[in-house]
């Protein structure tokens, strides 16, 4: 049986700032098609889902969807996390 290699999990943390100062920190794992998400002080792994464009993790009424560098975040304390840029 096949093994996944460090390349092919690639879990890479991206934090993101938003507009009105708040942030989060995501970490994509590419085997799982998953995502960590930590913001307003919660973190959860939120599975990939089918997006017309971009990446969309959700579960519940959790939801992070990326495209490019923008991001937006529903469902965690202190959001919605909206016109959030990578860095």
């Amino acid at each position: 049986p096949e093994t996944a290699t460090d390349a092919q999990v690639m879990v890479r943390p991206v934090s993101y700032v938003c507009a009105d100062g708040r942030s989060m920190i995501t970490a994509f794992r590419q085997d799982e098609n998953t995502t960590t998400v930590i913001a307003g002080g919660l973190t959860k792994v939120l599975p990939g889902v089918p997006a017309a464009s971009g990446a969309k993790f959700a579960q519940g009424g959790f939801e992070f969807w990326s495209h490019g560098s923008d991001a937006t975040l529903t469902g965690f304390p202190g959001g919605p996390y909206a016109d959030c840029k990578e860095g």
